[in-house]
This record gives C-alpha cells, structure tokens and sequence, in this order.
C-alpha cells in the first residue's frame, strides 16, 4: 500500500460543470500531449458548483487499484472536473505539485496528469497502463 505525506493541500473552486470536458481541457494552457479523445469523453462530470479539493502527495510508484484505497482512508472521491479547474484557475499550481486525477471508464482505469517537463507546461489523459508514479499529488473531493 502507498504511503502519503500527510500534509493536505486544499483548494476551493466553483466548477462549471455544463462544460464539455474537451471545453475543459482547452481551457487549461497547457502543451496536450498523449491526449486520448474518448478518454476525455469519459469524464465524469461529478457533482456541486463549489467544491473543495483535497491534495495528497503519493510516495513511491502505486496502483491505481492501491490509489483509490488511499483516497477511501481520506474519506475522498476522485473529481476530475473540479481537479481539471484548480489547474484551470492556477496554472502554476502544477509546477510544485504536479498532480493527476482517475477515474474508471468501462472497468478501466483512466487518468489526467498535470505537470511540468524539462520547463514545459504539459497535460496527458490515457488509459492507465503503469499506476500512478511516487512524488505525483492526487486530487479528491469529500464523499
């Protein structure tokens, strides 16, 4: 089971979620790279206009099945649409702390990752295949 630096980050946003998720995605800034279309399709929207996120940094290299368990002990539920906007709102919030948010899609996981590479502002949403890499902040809002 990974272990989590128990220091939260906690962000307050308002998510507008009649938004399509590719409205979402074209509103973050940020070089798409791997970008799977019905990926994005699969988003779910969630639920609530003002949310607060809870972040949670993973130490070492996890499963997805082993992060959703973590996410459970902090009494968290993955929502793609309110971690995609805290991105949204502040672009620079992946530099320090890139992050990452799943979800299933028809028994398989799926995954948006926030975060910066060699001074690039990147994105990428896929199936997962390798888990979830140690150093990455999960996003999640209270069950």
């Amino acid at each position: 089971m990974p272990t989590t630096n128990q220091g939260l980050i906690y962000v307050d946003v308002r998510v507008d979620r009649n938004k399509t998720p590719q409205q979402l995605f074209k509103s973050i800034g940020r070089e798409q790279q791997c970008i799977s279309d019905a990926v994005i399709g699969s988003i779910p929207r969630g639920e609530g206009e003002f949310v607060r996120v809870a972040f949670l940094e993973v130490v070492g290299r996890c499963s997805e099945d082993e992060l959703e368990g973590v996410l459970n002990e902090h009494g968290l539920i993955h929502d793609p649409y309110a971690q995609i906007q805290v991105n949204i709102n502040d672009p620079n919030f992946a530099d320090d702390h890139p992050n990452g948010v799943h979800w299933k899609d028809v028994g398989h996981w799926c995954y948006a990752s926030f975060h910066n590479k060699n001074g690039e502002h990147r994105i990428a949403a896929d199936r997962s295949k390798e888990g979830v890499p140690g150093g990455y902040w999960v996003g999640g809002v209270p069950k």
